[in-house]
């Protein structure tokens, strides 16, 4: 096996393994749990910022997100954060072409790559500001859920 082989294997076994992390945690919490504002989970605390404002940060219910759509429930997960049921077709994808270089030993490129990088951080910034836009006001207006009281 030759060097460049090698180095892109070791690269892919790290992606993997982060991968694989991030994904079995998500399997482990069980979503019921997390539909509780809190959730007993030691290391889940309520935000703070959602605590002292009464609405969502940002990254509010990413870990929901990602818990619903390990267990099957996207529609759930895009409920809960579009971005973060996103992100995590995204780590799946990631885990894939992980998988490929284990296999083949070549490198593998993600099809975002052949586009400009600051187009690819561009979307990526609209998507994550689009999606905390549409959680303020899909839970503000249409489930009620904010500003909690």
């Amino acid at each position: 096996m030759d060097s460049t082989a090698l180095s892109y294997r070791i690269r892919a076994a790290v992606v993997l393994a982060g991968v694989i992390a991030l994904l079995g945690v998500a399997v482990y919490l069980q979503p019921d749990r997390l539909e509780r504002f809190n959730s007993g989970y030691p290391l889940l605390k309520p935000c703070g910022f959602l605590v002292q404002s009464g609405y969502p940060c940002p990254t509010c219910f990413m870990t929901r997100s990602f818990v619903y759509m390990m267990h099957g429930h996207p529609i759930k997960a895009f409920a809960a954060q579009p971005f973060g049921a996103l992100l995590c077709l995204i780590v799946i994808y990631l885990g894939v072409g992980a998988v490929q270089v284990l296999v083949t030993g070549r490198p593998w490129q993600p099809f975002w790559s052949r586009w400009r990088f600051r187009w690819v951080l561009i979307g990526f910034a609209a998507l994550f500001l689009g999606a905390w836009i549409f959680k303020l006001l899909f839970g503000t207006f249409v489930t009620g859920e904010f500003p909690i009281r």
